[in-house]
Order: C-alpha cells, then structure tokens, then sequence
C-alpha cells in the first residue's frame, strides 16, 4: 500500500489553488506555502543529520576564526541565493505569457527561496557540538527566514 498522507495532500491542493487562483493572497499563501514545505523537508533531514554527526564524530573548529568564516560563508551564500532566485524569476516572468505561468513562476521562486535559510540551518545542525556556534546559526537562520518570507510578498508585485 503507498504511503499517503492527509496533511501533505491539503497541502499540495493549495499548492495547486494557488496557481490557479487570480486572488494574490491567496497566491502569497500558496508561495510562503512552497517556501516553507521546502525549508521544512531540508531542515528536518538537516536535523537528522546534525544529531547522527553530533553522535559519531563532533565538528572540530579548532581556529576562532573558522567560526566567523563559517557565519560569513552562510550569509554570503544566502545573499547569493536571494540573487538568484530574484533573476530567476524575473527571466522567467518576462517568458510568461499567461497569468498562470507567472504565477507558477512565484511558486518556482519560493522553492528556490528556501535554500537561503536552510544554508546557516544546515550549518548549525554540523555545528551542534559548539551550542554558542549553533545557536548563533539557528538565529541567523530566523532572520534569513523572515526576510526570505517578506520577500515573497515583494515578489508578489511583479505578477
């Protein structure tokens, strides 16, 4: 029997709503949607992860400097991701000529989107033997979602 879940088909049909729809909120909660579905399935695997490593063998960073070397590397490629995902969409945008092919490129941005904040997550999850390096990376991995969500309502604009 194939596994189904009923969470996860509500949520593929609002997904799929979403790009029906002409309504923009409606289309922003189907964005933020994407985005956070796919946020959600790197930082629980992420997660998983951070703990197996955090169990066999520990991060070592024996350098101070490593460790801002490391929170620069997560901001700089969050920052490139946001680029991206922001050209992406706005090549895409200009090739689209029916209303549900923008929309379906918002969504398309959202999922690219999500791999701003899962970078310092993903980070933070390998650096779960130093608590104050991980905890710094989980509150830079907030703010990066935060801004990653406003910037879906941005996008919203262009459509």
């Amino acid at each position: 029997m194939p596994f189904e879940s009923q969470p996860l088909r509500v949520r593929l049909a609002l997904l799929t709503r979403a790009l029906e729809t002409g309504d923009p909120a409606q289309l922003l909660r189907g964005a933020q949607l994407a985005y956070a579905l796919a946020f959600g399935l790197t930082a629980g695997l992420g997660a998983l992860l951070g703990l197996l490593g955090l169990w066999w063998q520990p991060l070592e960073l024996k350098h101070p400097a490593a460790t801002w070397a490391l929170t620069g590397t997560a901001v700089l490629l969050a920052a490139l991701t946001f680029r991206f995902s922001g050209q992406s969409l706005r090549r895409g945008l200009t090739q689209a000529s029916e209303p549900r092919q923008r929309r379906s490129q918002l969504l398309t941005a959202a999922f690219g989107l999500s791999a701003a904040p899962a970078i310092p997550w993903l980070l933070a999850c390998a650096a779960l033997p130093r608590p104050l390096l991980a905890l710094g990376l989980v509150a830079l991995t907030a703010l990066i979602y935060a801004l990653g969500h406003r910037q879906l309502g941005q996008w919203l604009k262009l459509i």
